[in-house]
């Protein structure tokens, strides 16, 4: 229904400045298989994707250590909430003056991002554990690493995909807020020039490419979590039954 009445303010012109959803459909299949594929598309996936994982990855960690040490998390918290607050966005101008507008720097911002959802609710899922299955784990002669391997670790997940979930649409978003500034590639910096020139049509379509390429990471992380976090939603449906 609602690309249906975007086809219609469109092609009645009922808004200024906007296309019909089929021109814009076009020009986005024109825009994936044209050069820019590989000079723009590419390398925006390319940038979002790893730096998604990076800060996915270092989040998990420090959250986990910091979730299982409560005497390091209480010295750190203060510090990690200040850090937290600050909107990365504003750190662009910095970090580009100091390392330059480079992918890596741009990476950076990205797993910057990402890494604060993962940290906190890694913080939390293992400060969370059920104290009963630690002590059963005690019992059975489990040692530090092993109660962290075999319980922490597992009973944690399902929070650390939540914010798994959070740090994914972060990443996208800080890709695009990245190439808007002195770049001279990516979907992020195609969409600026394109609303600068008024080139309307390749405007949407390179917001129609970002969409789609929001989507098909979403797929993806959804069954990555479905089959990590099969155990768990098999729990939950027999705690129904």
């Amino acid at each position: 229904m609602l690309l249906a009445l975007w086809e219609l303010v469109g092609v009645r012109q009922l808004v200024p400045f906007v296309v019909p959803f089929t021109d814009a459909l076009s020009g986005a299949w024109s825009l994936v298989t044209s050069d820019r594929l590989k000079t723009d598309v590419l390398p925006s996936a390319g940038r979002a994707l790893a730096g998604f994982l990076l800060g996915g990855s270092v989040g998990y960690v420090i959250g986990t250590l910091l979730g299982v040490l409560p005497a390091l998390e209480r010295w750190t918290r203060p510090a990690l909430e200040f850090a937290r607050a600050t909107p990365v966005p504003i750190l662009i101008p910095v970090l580009f003056a100091a390392f330059g507008a480079s992918s890596t720097t741009r990476i950076g911002l990205i797993a910057l991002a990402a890494a604060w959802p993962v940290l906190l609710n890694a913080t939390d899922g293992a400060r969370a554990v059920d104290v009963r299955l630690l002590d059963a784990a005690r019992v059975a002669g489990y040692g530090p690493v092993m109660r962290l391997r075999r319980v922490t670790v597992p009973a944690a997940l399902p929070q650390v995909f939540a914010g798994l979930r959070i740090a994914l649409g972060l990443s996208l978003v800080m890709m695009v807020v990245s190439e808007m500034v002195s770049a001279d590639s990516g979907l992020g910096q195609f969409v600026l020039q394109s609303q600068r020139s008024f080139a309307l049509l390749d405007m949407y379509s390179g917001v129609l490419v970002l969409a789609t390429l929001g989507g098909l990471f979403t797929a993806a992380f959804n069954l990555v979590e479905r089959r990590a976090l099969r155990w768990y939603h098999g729990q939950k449906g027999m705690a129904h039954d």
